[in-house]
């Protein structure tokens, strides 16, 4: 039976090393603490100590044993070897694909605990931003580099996704889907891996559409990134994302109504009990997420939106027969 000390002794190259520790450990998270975090000072040697604490603080942080104290000195600890200028052994891509691998989970050690997704966004996309301004072509880069960079933007686009009626959130998912569907590495390994549910769930954020709890969770389940997956097998859901979830939707109906009730909204959206309905509104309304001077009349606990309200779109029909079907029902109640 293979162990971490018997895979790092193989006489296999680094990189299937970590592949053949993380597939290891990643069925049996106990194995985390046999991961040795000493490290060389031989060049080479502390260039494979680095990649293997790095291995380590990726995996900590979707683990159940979770600690910061320990995932910050482990980070210092990369950091303090990390070369300061490029006059060492390392080659180039490596030492790229260290920076950017540290730069990466620091970033989600800072942001995660507790979620701040759309801050996470923008970080993710200053580090793919300097990427694109590195001027190392893209074809020299190593396919661990490459796949860094691709994993970081699978990261990037499902982060946007949990975040709630954000402003520019649809700028930047217009952003991602103009580089992601250009005609280079990058584009073409994301399209390749990414889930036929976020590809989904992506278009109905594109089209500012609806989206149902059960292709939320379905979302959930198969998006690339670790931690984005391990969210769904909570339940029930986190209340930061259930809230989001609804912004989204509940920013949405002002294209079908003038003013609609918070009974009704619950109907439509199926919102579940944890979640003061009026609460959430009055934030959107005092955070201008929804149309300009909307507002709730408490008494009669009814949402009226501001503004013009959009012309129909054809394509939303099914949230049209959803408020028609509501309607009826509670038309049909009140007889």
């Amino acid at each position: 039976m293979s162990t971490v000390n018997s895979i790092i002794s193989s006489a296999t190259s680094d990189v299937d090393k970590i592949r053949a520790i993380k597939d290891l450990v990643s069925n049996d998270h106990q194995l985390i603490r046999t991961i040795p975090d000493d490290f060389n000072t031989n060049e080479r040697s502390k260039s494979f100590s680095m990649l293997l604490i790095l291995l380590k603080i990726e995996l900590l942080l979707i683990s159940d044993e979770f600690d910061p104290s320990i995932i910050a000195t482990y980070l210092k600890q990369v950091q303090s070897l990390l070369p300061k200028n490029s006059t060492n052994t390392t080659s180039n891509s490596d030492l790229t694909y260290l920076k950017l691998k540290y730069d990466d989970l620091y970033t989600d050690f800072q942001l995660l605990y507790p979620p701040k997704y759309m801050d996470l966004v923008n970080k993710k996309l200053i580090l793919l931003n300097n990427m694109h301004n590195n001027q190392q072509n893209i074809l020299e880069w190593t396919p661990e580099l490459l796949q860094l960079v691709v994993d970081i933007y699978h990261k990037t686009t499902e982060c946007l996704l949990l975040t709630g009626n954000e402003f520019l959130k649809n700028n930047i998912l217009q952003h991602l889907q103009k580089i992601l569907n250009e005609n280079d590495p990058i584009s073409h390994e994301f399209n390749k891996s990414i889930s036929p549910t976020t590809s989904f769930f992506f278009d109905r954020n594109i089209r500012k559409q609806c989206v149902s709890w059960q292709q939320f969770e379905e979302f959930l389940r198969h998006a690339h990134t670790p931690w984005i997956r391990k969210l769904a097998l909570k339940q029930p859901l986190p209340h930061t994302l259930l809230c989001n979830q609804l912004e989204n939707n509940i920013s949405l109906l002002s294209k079908y109504y003038l003013n609609i009730s918070l009974s009704k909204i619950k109907s439509l959206f199926e919102v579940p009990d944890s979640i003061d309905i009026e609460d959430l509104v009055a934030t959107m309304v005092i955070k201008d997420k929804l149309p300009p001077h909307s507002q709730i009349d408490q008494i009669k606990s009814v949402l009226y939106f501001g503004g013009d309200t959009e012309v129909y779109n054809p394509e939303n029909q099914h949230v049209k027969d959803i408020c028609l079907l509501v309607d009826e029902i509670v038309t049909l109640i009140g007889e």
